[in-house]
């Protein structure tokens, strides 16, 4: 799929590092829990590093990784979490023709329009199949968890010359990732839980942070290593690149370099009444 799949995996899978912690502390996992965690992309390249670096950071009992939603007997979780970001990675969702995922001003995970070049939709039915499975797993009351990653809200501090046209030919490149831009809650209730709450996951690294060495050490490999690819968009100019990737360079030796992006965190519950049966003329309302 990718020119370079395997540089633009180990990126990706730096910046899924970066959003473990702040997905755990949304997540609060009690001990007990019994946790399905779904690890969805099947391509070694662009292998989930998200649900992997999760499943060795929650409690080490009752959990299950997983390619498929149905690992064990129905009704049988407290929680299924499904990071959406890496299963969304396929080639059949590059396209960026109107009326597809990728189209621009589709909505984005938090329901707003997408600029041209944003992340795609999760409209790829593997990935709602697998969300919808996974709520078919949790006990009643159970929750469900979508984790996203936001490739276009990366910055940089202090603001480095030009990489602002460079992440936005990379966004624009197949290189690029292509995230869920459909709603997120959308998703959930498709899958048939009720959406309960959502937020924002921030996500960054500083000099002499863990991770930030090794984080923008992969940014500058994954433009060091695509020059062909990002310059085949008609607003990027050879010595344009060359001066972005010397600032880059320098930005990253500087004592006050910062990056920051986010994730989003949606999370629902399996509807109780599926598992009630009512006596005649009973009534029950939706919960």
């Amino acid at each position: 799929m990718f020119r370079n799949g395997l540089g633009v995996a180990e990126t990706y899978s730096c910046f899924a590092a970066g959003m473990v912690a702040p997905a755990l502390r949304e997540l609060r996992v009690q001990r007990r829990e019994r946790v399905l965690l779904l690890d969805a992309q099947d391509s070694a390249p662009a292998s989930n590093k998200l649900a992997q670096a999760l499943a060795g950071a929650l409690p080490r009992q009752e959990i299950h990784l997983s390619r498929q939603a149905n690992p064990g007997a129905v009704g049988n979780f407290d929680l299924a979490l499904f990071p959406v970001t890496a299963g969304s990675i396929n080639a059949s969702n590059s396209s960026g023709a109107p009326g597809s995922p990728n189209a621009p001003g589709a909505p984005n995970a938090l329901g707003a329009p997408d600029a041209p070049g944003a992340p795609a939709a999760l409209g790829a039915p593997a990935a709602l199949d697998l969300a919808t499975e996974a709520a078919e797993n949790l006990k009643p009351g159970g929750r469900l968890v979508l984790l996203a990653l936001d490739f276009a809200s990366l910055r940089l501090w202090p603001q480095v010359e030009g990489f602002a046209d460079l992440w936005q030919a990379f966004l624009l490149s197949s290189l690029c990732p292509r995230e869920p831009s459909g709603p997120l809650e959308q998703t959930l209730r498709e899958a048939g839980t009720r959406p309960r709450r959502s937020s924002e996951l921030f996500c960054g690294r500083c000099t002499g942070q863990d991770g930030f060495t090794e984080l923008s050490a992969e940014l500058l490999s994954l433009f060091e290593t695509s020059r062909d690819e990002l310059l085949a968009a008609p607003e990027l100019s050879s010595s344009q690149f060359d001066r972005s990737l010397i600032a880059l360079r320098n930005w990253r030796n500087g004592p006050d370099a910062s990056i920051w992006y986010r994730g989003v965190y949606a999370e629902g519950r399996r509807r109780m009444q599926e598992y009630i049966t009512l006596l005649p003329g009973a009534a029950l309302s939706s919960c």
